[in-house]
C-alpha cells in the first residue's frame, strides 16, 4: 500500500558522509573547549567557533557561520556544501586528480562570503527558469553578469565570478547536480577580466583631507593626554562609592558636613544628568513642583555614606533645600574637577573642559575616549584593521636600548597575505601610540580590546562631540562630509610621511620622529607587514618628489622667487624643459605625463629637507657628506645641510616660516644679557645670513 504524503528522504553525499567531523578532517588548530559546536557535513549551519586561527577581526557569528539553509534548492545546496569542504581541504582536490582545484586552504571566513555569493547565483537561476546546473549556458551567464554589474562594483563581481566558477573546477564531486560536461564560464578569460576590473597602479584608497586628518589627530589626542585620564579617575571613584556600603547612624551630621564643604569651596549642588531628567519626564515621574528635582540625591546618599531614600526625611530635605537657595546647582559633582584647558588665540583664557563628572554620563565618556584612543593608534601607527584586531594586553612594550633612548613596541600578528592564523609581527611606534594602549588596557578589561570594535559606527559620535561638547576644549572642528574608514589611516600617514617627512600633525607629533620608529618596525622580512606599509610610503615619496618638481618648474614660469646655490643649475633645467616643450607641433597637447617625462630624471634626485631642497645630482658637491667624510654614500645627511653653501641647495617661498621663526630665534639671542658679546658677533653675521635668505624668497626682511 503507498503511503500518502511521503516525505522524500535528504540527499546525501557520494563523496562525503554525512556525520563526518568537519574540524577533524581540516588541517586547523582547535580552541580545548567541549562546548564549543562540531559541525558535521550533514549540518545546515557550520559553525567555526572552535577554530583557534580565526582572525580576531572575524570572530564574529556573521563571519564564522556558514548556513546553508539559505541556499532553498536541496540538490543545489548539497552541491555547494560539497564544494566548500573542497575548498576547505585542498586534498579533496588532489585525491580526486582534480586539474582546477585549489592548492591552498580556503579560509573558513572566506568560505562564509562564498555561501552568500552562491545564494545569490541560485536565486537568479531559479528566477530566470533554470532548474538544474546542467541547463546552464553561456548566455546564462552573460545575462547575469550584466546585470550584476549594474548592481553592484566590479572588484565585487569578479570575486562572485570565481565562486560561481568553482562548480565547474569541482564538477567531479558533485552529487545531485552539475554543470554540463566539458562546460566551463567565461573560459581562458580571467575572474577579473570578465568583469572589466583593472588593478590601478597606485592604492586607490581616499586620503583623509588636512582640514579633517589634522583636528581628528589633534582631539584625539586630547581624548589621550587629557580627558583620559580625568574619566577614569571619575569613574574610579564613582565605581568606589558604589562598593561602599552605607555607614548606618549620623546621616544628619555627615549630610550637614558635606554641605559646609560644598559652601566653603563655592561648589553648587549637584545636578541630575539632564537625560536623566529627560527620562524621567518621559515616563511621567518627575514632579518639577519639588524644588529638588534636578538635584543628584543619589550621588549625595553615596558621597555621605546614606542608604537609598535617606534624604527624603524633611528635616535633611530643609537642609538640601536651603543649600540649594545658597549654593543653586550645576552639572557634576563627581571628582576629580576636569582639568583646565587654554584657549590658543589667547593663552589667558582658560577653562574646564568638560562641566563636571556625572555618573549618567560615565560610560559614554570612557567609550568616547576608547575612540580617540583608537584614532592615535591607528594614525601614527601604521598598522592594518586586522593587526590593529590582534593586539592583546601587554603587548606594547617598552626596550631600553644600548644608547639609554626608549623604544616602544608592539607585538601583534600579520594576517593578511598570510596562511590561516597568521604569523607573529613586531613594530615600532612613537611615545603617543604606546601612550594611547596603556590608557586603553585601563578602559576594558577584554583581552583583545579593539577585536569588537566597529571604529566606522564610532567616528560620528566622535564628531558630534568635537563639533559640540568639545569646544569648550578649543578644539578645533572637524568636518562632517568626510566618511571615515579604517583602510584610510594608513594610507594618509604614508602619504603625510612621503609629501611631509619634517612636518608636524596636529600641532604635537613630528613626522620624522614617526618615519624613524617605523623604520625601525623593518627587521629584513620581506613581505613583512612593516616592509609593506614602508613601500607605500616610498611610493607617496617618489610621487611627492614629482609633484614638487612640476610646482617649482610652474613656480618659475610664474617668476616667483627662489634662491640658493642651486638655483643656476635648476634654472638651466627649466629653460631646457621649457625649449623641449616649445619644440612640440602645435597640435601637440603639452600633457602631464609629457611634462612629468621630462621632470622625472631631476625629480628622483630630489631631498626633501625643513630649510631647502636638496637635488641629490652630483654627490661629490655635497657639503654634508664632504664634512662627514662619507663621499661614498648614495643620499645626503639632511641634518647636516647647509642650504647656503651647498651647491645641491635650493630655496623657496615654501621654506619661508622656517627661516622667520629662525631670524626670530636669532634675535632673542642676540638681546640676551646671557650671551657673551664675542658670541653675539658671530650670530649677527648668521642672522644677516637667514635674512639675506628670506628676502630672496620673497618675503619682507624682518
Amino acid at each position: 500500500m503507498a503511503i500518502l504524503n511521503a516525505v522524500p528522504a535528504p540527499l546525501t553525499s557520494a563523496t562525503f558522509a554525512s556525520d563526518l567531523n568537519l574540524l577533524g578532517f581540516l588541517d586547523v588548530r582547535l580552541i580545548a573547549d567541549p562546548d564549543l559546536p562540531r559541525p558535521r557535513f550533514g549540518d545546515d549551519v557550520w559553525d567555526f567557533s572552535a577554530l583557534a586561527d580565526v582572525p580576531a577581526y572575524a570572530r564574529v557569528p556573521t563571519s564564522i557561520r556558514a548556513d546553508w539553509s539559505a541556499i532553498a534548492n536541496p540538490a543545489w545546496r548539497l552541491c555547494a556544501k560539497e564544494v566548500g569542504l573542497a575548498l576547505l581541504q585542498p586534498r579533496v582536490g588532489l585525491e580526486h586528480r582534480l586539474a582546477h582545484a585549489r592548492r591552498t586552504a580556503t579560509p573558513p571566513i572566506a568560505l562564509v562570503q562564498h555561501v552568500g555569493r552562491w545564494m545569490t547565483w541560485f536565486a537568479w537561476l531559479e528566477a530566470h527558469g533554470v532548474r538544474g546546473l546542467g541547463d546552464v549556458t553561456q548566455a546564462h551567464c552573460d545575462a547575469w553578469l550584466a546585470e550584476r554589474l549594474v548592481q553592484t562594483g566590479r572588484g565585487a563581481v569578479g570575486a562572485e565570478v570565481r565562486a560561481l566558477r568553482c562548480f565547474a573546477d569541482y564538477t567531479a564531486l558533485l552529487t545531485a547536480d552539475a554543470y554540463a560536461v566539458g562546460f566551463y564560464p567565461w573560459p581562458g578569460r580571467s575572474a577579473a577580466e570578465v568583469a572589466g576590473y583593472r588593478q590601478l597602479g597606485e592604492n586607490t584608497t581616499p586620503v583623509i583631507p588636512d582640514e579633517v586628518f589634522g583636528p581628528l589627530l589633534a582631539a584625539s589626542l586630547f581624548l589621550v593626554g587629557v580627558a583620559g585620564p580625568d574619566v577614569l579617575a571619575a569613574r574610579a571613584e564613582w565605581r568606589r562609592l558604589q562598593a561602599a556600603p552605607p555607614k548606618g547612624s549620623g546621616v544628619e551630621r555627615r549630610l550637614q558636613r558635606y554641605l559646609a564643604r560644598l559652601s566653603a569651596a563655592g561648589q553648587p549642588l549637584p545636578e541630575v544628568h539632564q537625560r536623566h531628567i529627560d527620562h524621567q519626564r518621559g515616563r511621567d515621574v518627575l514632579d518639577e513642583a519639588d524644588p529638588l528635582h534636578r538635584v543628584n540625591l543619589c550621588l549625595i546618599e553615596r558621597q555621605i555614606g546614606a542608604s537609598k531614600r535617606a534624604l527624603s526625611r524633611p528635616t535633611r530635605r530643609v537642609l538640601m533645600e536651603k543649600a540649594l537657595v545658597e549654593l543653586g546647582s550645576a552639572p557634576g559633582g563627581l571628582p576629580p574637577r576636569p582639568a583646565e584647558v587654554a584657549d590658543p588665540s589667547d593663552p589667558t583664557r582658560t577653562q574646564a573642559w568638560h562641566v563636571g563628572f556625572t555618573p549618567f554620563e560615565l560610560d559614554d565618556l570612557a567609550s568616547l575616549v576608547l575612540t580617540g584612543c583608537y584614532v592615535v593608534v591607528a594614525a601614527l601607527s601604521g598598522l592594518r584593521r586586522s593587526e590593529l584586531a590582534e593586539m592583546r594586553r601587554g603587548c606594547v612594550r617598552a626596550e631600553q636600548l644600548a644608547n639609554g633612548m626608549v623604544r616602544h613596541r608592539i607585538h601583534t600578528k600579520l594576517v593578511k597575505g598570510r596562511p590561516f592564523g597568521g604569523e607573529p609581527q613586531r613594530w615600532t611606534v612613537i611615545e603617543e601610540v604606546a601612550q594611547a594602549f596603556a590608557l586603553v588596557e585601563r578602559l576594558v578589561p577584554a583581552e583583545m580590546p579593539f577585536a569588537r570594535m566597529n571604529p566606522s559606527a564610532r567616528y560620528p559620535k566622535l564628531l558630534r562631540w568635537v563639533n559640540g561638547e568639545g569646544q569648550r576644549a578649543f578644539l578645533t572642528p572637524i568636518p562632517d562630509d568626510w566618511q571615515l574608514s579604517d583602510r584610510q589611516f594608513r594610507r594618509t600617514l604614508a602619504r603625510q610621511l612621503g609629501f611631509r617627512p619634517h612636518g608636524v600633525l596636529a600641532g604635537k607629533v613630528h613626522l620624522k620622529h614617526v618615519s624613524v620608529a617605523t623604520s625601525e618596525g623593518y627587521y629584513g622580512r620581506a613581505g613583512s607587514s612593516a616592509a609593506a606599509f614602508l613601500a607605500d610610503v616610498e611610493r607617496e615619496r617618489t610621487i611627492a618628489r614629482i609633484e614638487a618638481t612640476k610646482r617649482l618648474y610652474a613656480d618659475w614660469i610664474a617668476g616667483r622667487p627662489m634662491t640658493g646655490p642651486g638655483r643656476k643649475d635648476l634654472e638651466i633645467l627649466f629653460s631646457g624643459v621649457r625649449q623641449e616643450l616649445d619644440r612640440l607641433d602645435a597640435g601637440v597637447i603639452v600633457t602631464e605625463d609629457r611634462l612629468e617625462a621630462l621632470l622625472r630624471r631631476r625629480a628622483d634626485t630630489l631631498h626633501v629637507g625643513p630649510l631647502n631642497y636638496c637635488w641629490f645630482v652630483d654627490p661629490n658637491r655635497a657639503r654634508c657628506l664632504q664634512k662627514a667624510g662619507r663621499a661614498a654614500d648614495t643620499t645626503p645627511l639632511i641634518g647636516m645641510c647647509e642650504p647656503t653653501r651647498c651647491a645641491n641647495a635650493t630655496i623657496h617661498p615654501v621654506h619661508q616660516p622656517v627661516w622667520i621663526d629662525t631670524d626670530r630665534h636669532l634675535a632673542k639671542l642676540e638681546t640676551s644679557p646671557s650671551v657673551p658679546v664675542h658670541e653675539k658677533e658671530r650670530l649677527a653675521t648668521e642672522r644677516a645670513r637667514v635674512q639675506f635668505v628670506i628676502s630672496r624668497t620673497g618675503a619682507p626682511t624682518p
